[in-house]
């Protein structure tokens, strides 16, 4: 409870700059037109635009402030306070992602219209679509707290992360299909990137969303997101552990 009390103070505190979050919405919209008037002239697939559309507005709405949160807390010095407040310092963490996200969401509502005026955004291929679609971008987000949540707790060794943070990105926009759509990968190439994290952020749910993935492929797909959900915050729980270790053995 105390987690989405928090979070809903950081999604005002963040809404406080929703000028700036909404002048950062017209990004995305810039890159799937382009991306589309790119692809428009190599596929003759309606779902590969539809999938742009899609795949773009999430990853958008996916960006973390993990990675930032934590590493400035151990720049200024402050994070033994930190550990010491009521609310654990995970809790603290993903308040301030959610609320983030929040912020996001309510410009990402006004994308909807334009996306669909400007790049032909289509409903979702079917009914069984839609609801696979929403637990799929929620499994999505939820990978994307914790691939950037893996990379802020290195930031107990690392101090530093902001090159990391920056190359992973562009690794994980690139592989999850943001600018190249995962179906036009090489079969050997895309078969392995279905089976990583960076498509359970990006390719899973977009593909569902535009009938490219039905049937027993889109559950087994959801189903890789669910394991790396798992896998996830497993690790997340080992390294914090051994972090913390390392913040009491030195003092902080």
């Amino acid at each position: 409870m105390k987690t989405w009390t928090l979070a809903g103070a950081w999604a005002r505190s963040h809404s406080q700059h929703r000028l700036d979050i909404w002048a950062r919405s017209l990004l995305p919209l810039l890159q799937i037109y382009v991306l589309i008037e790119i692809w428009s002239g190599a596929v003759d697939d309606s779902r590969i635009f539809t999938y742009l559309c899609v795949v773009n507005m999430l990853m958008w709405l996916n960006q973390s402030t993990i990675p930032w949160y934590i590493t400035d807390r151990i720049r200024e010095g402050t994070i033994t306070t930190e550990l010491m407040r009521p609310v654990g310092f995970p809790a603290q963490v993903l308040s301030h992602q959610m609320g983030s996200t929040a912020a996001r969401a309510t410009a990402l509502i006004g994308m909807i219209p334009l996306t669909v005026l400007l790049a032909g955004l289509r409903a979702p291929a079917s009914p069984t679509a839609g609801v696979l679609f929403a637990a799929g971008a929620l499994l999505s987000y939820a990978v994307s707290v914790g691939m950037y949540g893996l990379l802020g707790v290195a930031g107990f060794w690392l101090h530093q992360t902001s090159g990391v943070v920056w190359t992973f990105s562009l690794v994980n926009a690139l592989l999850a299909g943001t600018f190249i759509p995962l179906p036009l990968f090489p079969a050997g190439l895309r078969e392995v990137v279905e089976l990583l994290p960076f498509g359970a952020v990006g390719y899973t749910p977009a593909a569902v969303y535009a009938g490219m993935l039905d049937g027993w492929p889109a559950v087994r797909a959801i189903g890789v997101q669910a394991i790396w959900c798992a896998v996830l915050a497993a690790a997340i729980a080992v390294v914090w552990r051994r972090a913390q270790h390392r913040v009491v053995s030195q003092g902080g």
